[in-house]
């Protein structure tokens, strides 16, 4: 049993930080998480806009569960072995670098026109 005075020397240690580590945290988890499940509400959309059958997008979803099981177990034991915040730190930096490279490279001009004609009513 700890004691008393290591109880307070911890009490000391977390307060004396703030909330400030913990709000960067919280905030970083936010922004990658709302950009990794942003596209499941879009699904509806992207069947109206593109033509995209109930089988592509079960196809989508399936994809996103399928990878999504692995990294669970492989990222699990990672961080039992190296510690969670090297792998959560590792995580965001594959992240952001991840999104970062999406948003820096152009969409494909071949792809932006067909998805242009196929969403145009004119058609």
């Amino acid at each position: 049993m700890p004691s008393a005075a290591t109880i307070r020397e911890r009490a000391r240690f977390s307060v004396a930080h703030g909330f400030g580590p913990v709000l960067a945290v919280w905030g970083a988890w936010l922004v990658l998480m709302s950009g990794a499940n942003l596209a499941t509400p879009l699904y509806a959309v992207y069947r109206e806009r593109f033509g995209f059958s109930n089988l592509v997008l079960t196809t989508v979803f399936a994809a996103y569960a399928i990878v999504l099981v692995p990294s669970l177990l492989v990222f699990g034991q990672l961080s039992d072995r190296f510690g969670r915040r090297r792998v959560m730190a590792a995580g965001l930096g594959i992240a952001t670098g991840g999104l970062v490279l999406s948003r820096s490279r152009p969409a494909r001009p071949g792809c932006t026109a067909r998805a242009r004609r196929r969403a145009s009513p004119s058609e």
